[in-house]
C-alpha cells in the first residue's frame, strides 16, 4: 500500500515540474522590431509587468501584412491570459492518514453492508406492517355497518377480530352479487357472463388482509381472502400466495400446504413457494425420523424441471445431518452431490459451511472427523469459486481440523484461525472477522486432544480478559464462557501429562558425591538481578498470576498432579460462586456433562480413594441428580485400570470394592435400557464398555469365576444370533436421489458420494470381542481351565462371525421399491 502511494506521489510531482518548465518558456511578444530593424528588448522594457519574461527575444515588425499583425495580437493576448491564470501548484505530500483514507475502499470490510441491509429490511417490514394495520382499520370502520364497538384494547385481546368482521361483510356482499349475476345471466342467456361491475376492494387492501392474517397465524382468514379475490375476478399476486404458504410451512401443516398448492397456485410455483412447500413437510417430520415426504416433494419438483431453490436443499441437508442416523448422514452427502448435478452446480457459502461442519461434527461417536474432505471443500469455496467466507465458515473448517486429534491438523486449525484474524484487516488495523464462542470451542477441541494445556489456559484467559481502547476493536463477539467451554477445559486438564513425576525422583544423601558436587560454592558470588529483570518479574506476577488462598495460576502450566487438581478445584469453585453473581463464569450452567468432565480430572490425576470421594459427594453438592450413565461407565473404567501397589494389591482391592458399589447402581440402568431421568435409550457401545470394565476388575483381583459370570450373563442377554440378524436395507439409500422413476423394480441413484458399505450400521447389538476378554483368557490359561478357555474362545469367535455375516448381508440386501411422489404436486406441475 505504501509503495503504491509513493509511486503515485512521484508521478504527480514529475507532471507538475514539466508543466512549470513549459510555462517559463513564454510566447513571443507582439512588440517586436520590424524586418530589417531588429532590436532586443530585455528587462527594462518588461518592468511594468508583474513577472519579467526571462530569456525571450521579441520581434517587432513595421508595415507587416494584416494577417501577420492579427497573429501577433492573438499571441500577445494568449500570453497575457496565461500570465493572469498562472497558479502555483500545491505541494504534493501524502501522510499515512491520507493513504489510509485513500485505500479504505480497497480493504473495506466485506460484511459492513450486511448489517445495514438487515436494519433497512427490518425497518421496511415494520413500516409495511404499520401501513397494513391502518388499511385494515379503515376497512373495518367502513364495513362495520352494525356499529359494533371494538376498541384498541378489545382488538389486542381478541387478536384479528377486525379481519373476521371485514371478511364476513365481504362474504355477504359477494354472495349477493353472485346471485344478482346469476339472475342477469339467466335473463340474457345469449350474452357472455360479465365480471362484477363494481370493485369491492383494491389489490392493496386484499394484500393487507392476507399479511395481517398471516402475521396473526390465522390461515383460515388468509385463505378466505384469497378465495374472495378469486371469486371477484381479482388477480392473486404471488406475494399473497407466498405469505400463506410461509404460514403453512412454519406450522408444518402438510395437508393444507399440498391442498393450497393444488388449488391456488396455477402453473409452476415460484422459488419461494417451492421452498415453503418443502419446509411444511420438513417441519412436520419428527426430529428422530428421516424426512421422507420432504424428499418426495423435492424430487418431484426436479422431475417437473422446476428444481427447488438452493435454500431448500440446504434445509433438507441440514435436517438429514441432525438426524441420529448414519443412513441420514450418507443420504445428506448423496443429496449434496445430486443437487450439484441436476439443480445448482455452484453451492452457496451457507451450504459449503454446512458440509464443512459435517466433516468435523459427526453426531455418532463411532464416526471420525474428515479434515481432508473439509479442506478440499474449503479450497473449492475460497480459491476455485472465490467466495468470501464467513465467521461460521472459518469455525467449521477449524473444528473439522481440530477434531482430527493429530498435531498436524490441530496446528492447521490454529493457522486458519490466525489467518482469519490477521489476513483480513483494513487500513486502520481492524479485522473483518471477530471470533465468537464457537471459534474458541473449536480451538479448545483441538488443544485438549493433543494435551496442550498451555494453549487451553491461554484461550480461557483471552475469553475472560477485559479489553479497553484499541483492543476492543478486535474483541470477540458473543464469547461468554459457558458449560461447553469449561467442559473442554476440564477435559484438557484430564489429558494433560505433568512433566514432574514424584515416583521418578531420586533422593540423594547429603554426604553423597553427587550432592556435594551440586552444592553451591561459598566463594561464588550471587549476581543481583538488574532493573529490567525485576520489571519483567513484577509484570508476570501481576498479570499472569491469579491468586486465591493458596492457589496460584502462574504463566506456566502446572508441573505436578497436585497442582493440576488445585487449579481444577479452584475453577469449579469459581463456577459455583458465580451462579448467583456477575462473575466471569456467570453463564456457566452446572450440567451432568460438566460434572462428569470435572470428575475425569480426578480419574487421571488423583488417587482412587480421592476419586471415589469426589464421585460420591459432587452430584449432591451441586444438586445434579440422578447421576448420568456416562459417570458410572467412566468410574468403572477407572477401577478397571487400578495399579497394583505393594504385595497386597491394596489399590486393586479398593477398586473392587468401589466397582461392586457402582455395579449395583448400574444393573437397573442396563436392565431398563434408558438413561436415568430420560426416555433416551442407552447405546450398545456404552453397555459394552461397562461390562468389559467389570470383567477386567474381577480379573485383576484374581476372581475369574465372577468374571465368567458377568460374561455368561452378557451372552444370555445379548446372544450372538441377535448380532447376525441384519435389518432390511431402506430404499432411501438407493432411490431417493434419482431424477425420475425407472421401469425396473429397483431404482438406481443418479450420483452418490457414499457407497453401500461406507455407511456404518447404527443398530448393531452389544457384543464382546477378544480384546475385551483377553486379560480373562490369560488368567484362565495360567490356571489351566481348558473348558472355560474353550467357551471364551467360542463366544469371541461367535460374535466376530455374526458381525461379519451381518456386514455381508447388509451389502447384498435389496432395497424395497421407492414410494411415488405426492400425487397432487405431480398433477399440478404436469398441468
Amino acid at each position: 500500500m505504501l509503495t503504491a502511494g509513493r509511486t503515485a506521489r512521484n508521478s504527480l510531482r514529475r507532471a507538475f515540474s514539466v508543466a512549470r518548465v513549459l510555462r517559463n518558456v513564454e510566447s513571443p511578444s507582439p512588440t517586436a522590431p520590424v524586418f530589417g530593424q531588429q532590436e532586443v528588448h530585455g528587462l527594462p522594457e518588461s518592468r511594468g509587468r508583474q513577472r519579467p519574461m526571462i530569456g525571450t527575444l521579441v520581434l517587432r515588425q513595421r508595415g507587416a501584412p494584416p494577417a501577420l499583425q492579427e497573429l501577433n495580437q492573438r499571441v500577445h493576448a494568449l500570453a497575457e491570459v496565461t500570465e493572469k491564470e498562472e497558479v502555483q501548484p500545491p505541494e504534493l505530500y501524502y501522510t499515512e492518514r491520507d493513504l489510509s483514507t485513500f485505500y479504505q475502499d480497497v480493504l473495506a470490510n466485506p460484511f459492513e453492508g450486511e448489517e445495514e441491509l438487515r436494519v433497512n429490511d427490518k425497518a421496511m417490514r415494520a413500516a409495511q406492517a404499520a401501513e397494513d394495520s391502518l388499511l385494515v382499520q379503515s376497512m373495518y370502520e367502513r364495513f362495520n355497518v352494525d356499529g359494533a364497538s371494538s376498541t384498541a384494547g378489545e382488538r389486542s385481546t381478541e387478536g384479528h377480530r377486525p379481519v373476521q368482521v371485514i371478511l364476513s361483510r365481504l362474504e355477504s356482499i359477494v354472495s349477493r352479487l353472485e346471485g344478482a349475476q346469476r339472475i342477469s345471466s339467466s335473463e340474457t342467456a345469449n350474452e357472455e357472463q360479465a365480471n362484477f361491475p363494481v370493485s369491492i376492494l383494491t389489490m392493496r387492501e386484499c394484500e393487507a388482509l392476507v399479511r395481517v392474517s398471516a402475521k396473526a397465524k390465522d390461515a383460515h382468514s388468509a385463505e378466505l381472502t384469497l378465495q374472495l379475490m378469486k371469486r371477484t375476478g381479482l388477480p392473486i399476486p404471488d406475494a399473497a400466495l407466498t405469505s400463506v404458504l410461509q404460514l403453512y410451512g412454519r406450522m408444518g401443516n402438510t395437508a393444507a400446504a399440498d391442498r393450497f398448492v393444488s388449488t391456488f397456485v396455477t402453473g409452476s410455483p415460484n422459488e419461494d413457494q417451492r421452498h415453503w412447500h418443502i419446509q411444511a413437510h420438513l417441519k412436520s417430520t419428527a426430529p428422530d425420523l428421516i424426512p421422507l415426504s420432504a424428499l418426495d416433494v423435492l424430487h418431484s419438483y426436479e422431475s417437473s424441471n422446476v428444481p427447488a431453490p438452493m435454500e431448500s436443499y440446504t434445509s433438507v441437508i441440514s435436517a438429514l445431518f441432525h438426524r441420529p442416523s448414519s443412513i441420514a448422514r450418507g443420504q445428506a452427502w448423496d443429496l449434496f452431490s445430486h443437487m450439484r448435478y441436476v439443480a445448482h452446480p455452484d453451492p452457496s457459502v451457507p451450504l459449503y459451511t454446512l458440509m464443512i461442519k459435517a466433516c468435523g461434527f459427526p453426531l455418532k461417536s463411532s464416526l471420525t472427523s474428515e479434515p481432508e474432505r473439509a479442506l478440499d471443500l474449503w479450497t473449492e469455496m475460497t480459491v476455485d469459486h472465490g467466495l468470501t467466507p464467513t465467521v461460521a465458515s472459518y469455525n467449521a473448517v477449524i473444528l473439522a481440523c481440530a477434531r482430527a486429534g493429530t498435531k498436524e491438523f490441530v496446528g492447521e486449525a490454529f493457522r486458519i484461525a490466525r489467518q482469519m484474524l490477521d489476513s483480513h484487516r483494513d487500513a486502520t488495523g481492524q479485522s473483518a472477522y471477530h471470533p465468537d464462542r464457537k471459534t474458541f470451542c473449536a480451538l479448545l477441541e483441538g488443544a485438549k486432544r493433543i494435551g496442550d494445556l498451555g494453549r487451553v489456559r491461554w484461550i480461557l484467559a483471552e475469553m475472560t480478559r477485559n479489553r479497553e481502547g484499541l483492543e476492543s476493536l478486535t474483541a470477540p463477539v458473543d464469547a461468554e464462557v459457558d458449560d461447553e467451554v469449561m467442559m473442554h477445559v476440564f477435559n484438557a486438564y484430564a489429558t494433560y501429562d505433568p512433566p514432574f513425576r514424584r515416583a521418578k525422583t531420586v533422593v540423594l544423601d547429603e554426604n553423597s558425591p553427587v550432592a556435594k558436587a551440586r552444592k553451591p560454592d561459598s566463594h561464588t558470588s550471587i549476581v543481583e538481578p538488574d532493573a529490567a529483570s525485576q520489571e519483567v518479574s513484577t509484570e508476570h506476577s501481576t498479570t499472569n498470576v491469579v491468586q486465591r488462598e493458596d492457589v496460584k495460576f502462574a504463566h506456566i502450566p502446572p508441573q505436578t498432579n497436585n497442582e493440576v487438581l488445585q487449579e481444577v478445584k479452584f475453577l469449579f469453585q469459581s463456577i459455583r460462586d458465580s451462579q448467583s453473581s456477575t462473575g466471569k463464569f456467570r453463564h456457566v450452567e452446572i450440567t451432568p456433562r460438566l460434572v462428569t468432565a470435572y470428575l475425569s480430572v480426578f480419574y487421571n490425576h488423583a488417587s482412587l480413594r480421592t476419586s471415589r470421594d469426589a464421585f460420591n459427594t459432587i452430584f449432591e453438592e451441586v444438586e445434579v441428580t440422578p447421576r448420568p450413565a456416562r459417570a458410572y461407565v467412566e468410574a468403572l473404567e477407572r477401577c478397571a485400570h487400578a495399579r497394583k501397589r505393594g504385595a497386597s494389591g491394596a489399590e486393586r482391592k479398593f477398586a473392587l470394592e468401589w466397582a461392586e458399589e457402582l455395579w449395583k447402581e448400574w444393573t437397573p440402568i442396563e436392565a431398563g435400557g434408558v438413561y436415568p431421568g430420560t426416555s433416551k435409550r442407552v447405546e450398545a457401545r456404552v453397555l459394552e464398555r461397562a461390562n468389559a470394565a467389570m470383567i477386567r476388575v474381577y480379573t485383576l483381583n484374581e476372581d475369574v469365576d465372577r468374571a465368567l459370570g458377568v460374561v455368561r450373563t452378557f451372552a444370555d442377554r445379548y446372544p450372538p444370533r441377535s448380532v447376525q440378524q441384519a435389518l432390511p436395507k431402506p430404499s432411501l439409500r438407493s432411490s431417493r436421489t434419482v431424477l425420475g422413476v425407472g421401469h425396473t423394480s429397483i431404482d438406481r441413484p443418479l450420483v452418490r458420494m457414499t457407497g453401500a458399505l461406507e455407511v456404518p450400521d447404527d443398530y448393531v447389538p452389544p457384543l464382546l470381542l477378544f480384546k475385551d476378554l483377553e486379560l480373562l483368557h490369560h488368567r484362565l490359561v495360567m490356571y489351566g481351565r481348558s473348558k472355560d478357555i474353550a467357551y471364551l474362545k467360542w463366544l469371541a469367535k461367535a460374535y466376530e462371525w455374526a458381525l461379519r455375516v451381518r456386514r455381508d448381508e447388509s451389502g447384498k440386501a435389496v432395497p424395497a421399491k421407492a414410494s411415488s411422489a405426492l400425487a397432487p404436486v405431480a398433477a399440478n406441475l404436469e398441468a
